[in-house]
């Protein structure tokens, strides 16, 4: 074996007195020796170095997204003693990009052997620290620990009255963006947390979920966007309260003199939170022409024991002595109908329950014509947002028109045409923002198509 080159240290004095040098051979093959000559370099002991021990900590364990934090470690000796002074490197690599590690820190060691230094991690990450060793110190790598970091949800609540109680948009951002990742809603009842709603995020990372209650009280939600690859699950709990709704009662006009000859020429708007809006556009084109409105929110023909139509009807009749009526009526009706001949119950979209709907429409329709067939306008329900309310709303319009064509004197109305947008809802209709936070109701602007369209049938 040949030396190819000789390389002497520094001279330090030894515990001896006598001067010693850290020499190093370099021999034939790459292989090279360690020695450490003393005096005139007649003694010459082989160095062997000294083995390195790293350990590695991460406080916190995890962060929210943007946070920060400490890595922390020490570094030792074989017998135990601090390695002081030393720089360590400190590397970590994207839990979603395993292979692109990256130093993120290069710490020098104190007395005590310790090293620390901050860490600003984009993702949930592996962390590890290396020393890269010396001249008699081994090169040394701590154990790889995980630094997690949840994705940050925030939420925001917008609460309106709707449809007679209340209507809630809770609305936030995900950051990082994740665009097009599920994000879910879920509510606290009696057995826990349940999820309500699943949606995807938009393009800039956003979402929106649309609650209502019927009734106030205190009601508690979560967000929550699931963990994946890349970053832990972020979770944001809302408390949402609500005083008893109190929904507003559209404004009854009052009643003008009943001419000789009857009520001709005027009109009665009547239905449930629907007719409101529609009445008071009427009303006012029509002028001086008398109109009567009566809306009546969080009622129906679904539930006689709470509000009786048919024999309010009756009064209505009496007291307003109409000649003509519009009826807006239904938003509430998607729910079970007892059957009037049996008594027995009928689930929501069955034959007996479509059937029981006609036949209360049929005797509504026909106390409204009452004995003079005066004119009856009846107004079908508009396309919901919910495709379930869509498909029950269709069925309640099937029942109603249906029952209009064996009435004499009454005409159906079709305003679901007028705010289906290529066959779909949208809450926009040629560029009017025509719906409401429900998804039911319509604003007043969004209202003024139905107007338009039955002024043209009522006529001068």
């Amino acid at each position: 074996m040949g030396v190819l080159s000789v390389i002497r240290g520094p001279w330090w004095p030894s515990r001896t007195g006598v001067l010693a040098v850290a020499v190093t051979v370099a021999l034939a093959g790459g292989a090279s020796a360690a020695y450490v000559e003393r005096g005139s370099g007649r003694a010459r002991v082989p160095a062997t170095p000294a083995a390195v021990t790293l350990r590695a900590a991460v406080k916190p364990a995890a962060v929210p997204y943007g946070g920060t934090v400490r890595v922390e470690g020490v570094v030792r000796d074989a017998s135990g003693a601090p390695v002081a002074g030393r720089a360590v490197e400190v590397i970590a690599a994207r839990a979603d990009q395993p292979a692109a590690a990256a130093v993120v820190g290069t710490p020098t060691s104190d007395g005590q052997g310790r090293v620390s230094a901050l860490f600003r991690p984009a993702a949930g990450s592996s962390v590890w620290m290396r020393f890269a060793g010396e001249p008699g110190l081994v090169p040394a790598m701590s154990e790889t620990v995980r630094v997690g970091v949840a994705q940050r949800v925030s939420v925001a609540a917008t609460t309106r009255p709707a449809n007679g109680g209340w209507s809630t948009v809770l609305r936030g951002v995900v950051t990082p963006a994740r665009p097009g990742r599920p994000v879910r809603l879920d509510v606290r009842d009696g057995h826990g947390w349940r999820t309500a709603a699943v949606v995807a995020l938009s393009a800039a990372s956003r979402y929106a979920f649309t609650v209502r209650h019927a009734k106030g009280g205190a009601f508690a939600y979560r967000v929550v966007r699931p963990a994946d690859t890349a970053y832990d699950a972020g979770t944001t709990r809302y408390d949402l309260r609500l005083a008893a709704p109190k929904p507003p009662r559209a404004p009854a006009l009052p009643a003008p003199p009943v001419p000789a000859g009857g009520g001709r020429g005027r009109l009665l708007v009547t239905g449930d939170s629907l007719a409101y809006y529609l009445g008071r556009q009427v009303a006012t084109a029509r002028g001086t022409r008398p109109t009567a409105i009566e809306s009546r929110p969080s009622t129906g023909m679904a539930r006689p024991d709470y509000f009786d139509w048919t024999a309010h009807a009756r009064e209505q009749v009496g007291s307003v002595q109409p000649g003509l009526v519009v009826v807006f009526l239904g938003a509430n009706d998607c729910q079970p109908l007892r059957a009037g001949g049996t008594g027995a119950w009928t689930a929501v979209g069955s034959a007996g329950w479509v059937a029981e709907y006609r036949r209360r429409a049929g005797d509504l329709m026909r106390a409204y014509a009452g004995a003079a067939q005066r004119p009856v306008f009846w107004v079908g329900l508009p396309i919901a947002r919910e495709a379930a309310t869509t498909a029950c709303y269709r069925q309640l319009n099937g029942a109603t028109a249906a029952a209009a064509r064996a009435v004499n004197g009454v005409r159906w109305v079709d305003s679901w045409a007028l705010y289906a947008v290529g066959g779909q809802y949208s809450d926009t209709v040629q560029g009017v923002a025509a719906r409401q936070d429900d998804g039911i109701h319509l604003t007043f602007a969004g209202m003024r198509f139905l107007t338009r369209k039955l002024l043209g049938l009522l006529g001068p």
